[in-house]
C-alpha cells in the first residue's frame, strides 16, 4: 500500500484516479484549500459564496483531475478564479432577475410583453420543443441559471451550452413564425 503523504501531486491525483482513493483526493483538497480559498475570496465578498465556490472548483477537480499533467496549483488557480467570477457573474444576473421580477410585479406586466392572448400559442410552440431543447430554454430562461450553472450540471463546456441554447431559440422562434406571432416578440 502506497502512502499518499510520500507522493508528489501529480501522483496522488494519479492515486485518485486509478485507486478512486478519497484519502488522496483529500491530501490535494488540504494542500490547495488556502489557495483556491484567497483566489475566490479576491472576487466574492460573501464568504458563503467564497465557500460555495471552493467547493465546486474541488468538485470540478474530482470530474476533471485526468486533465492535469503539471502540478495542480495553477490549474486550481485559474479554475477557482474562473468559478468565482462565474459565481459573481450569476450573482449579478440574479439581482437583475430579481429587479425586473420588482418591476414586473409593481407594474403588472413588462415592456413588450406579448398580449395574454398570445401566451397558449408561445406555450404551445414551447411544449412542441424537444425534451432537451425545452430543459435548456427553461433552466436558463425561466429558472434563471447561468449558461455556466446549466453547463456544470449537464458535465459539458459553457460554449456547448452556449450552441444549444441559441439553437432551441431558432427552434422555436421557427414554430412561433408558423404560428403567425408578429417578429416584434421574436
Amino acid at each position: 500500500v502506497l502512502k499518499v503523504a510520500a507522493m508528489n501531486d501529480l501522483e496522488t491525483l494519479a492515486h485518485y484516479l486509478e485507486k478512486h482513493s478519497a484519502e488522496a483526493f483529500k491530501d490535494i483538497m488540504i494542500k490547495y484549500r488556502g489557495l483556491v480559498r484567497s483566489s475566490c475570496a479576491r472576487l466574492l465578498d460573501d464568504p458563503a459564496d467564497v465557500e460555495d465556490a471552493v467547493q465546486e472548483t474541488f468538485v470540478i477537480l474530482a470530474r476533471e483531475a485526468a486533465r492535469i499533467r503539471q502540478s495542480p496549483a495553477g490549474w486550481l488557480y485559474r479554475c477557482a478564479h474562473r468559478t468565482a467570477r462565474n459565481k459573481l457573474n450569476s450573482n449579478a444576473a440574479r439581482r437583475e432577475r430579481e429587479r425586473e421580477w420588482a418591476r414586473l410585479h409593481e407594474s403588472g406586466r413588462a415592456v413588450g410583453d406579448p398580449p395574454h392572448s398570445l401566451l397558449p400559442v408561445i406555450d404551445g410552440c414551447l411544449e412542441q420543443l424537444e425534451f432537451n431543447e425545452k430543459e435548456l430554454l427553461l433552466a436558463y430562461f425561466a429558472a434563471g441559471q447561468t449558461q455556466q450553472e446549466v453547463a456544470n450540471r449537464l458535465g459539458v463546456d459553457q460554449s456547448t451550452v452556449k450552441r444549444r441554447i441559441d439553437r432551441a431559440i431558432e427552434h422555436l422562434r421557427s414554430m412561433l413564425r408558423d404560428a403567425g406571432l408578429h417578429p416584434h416578440y421574436l
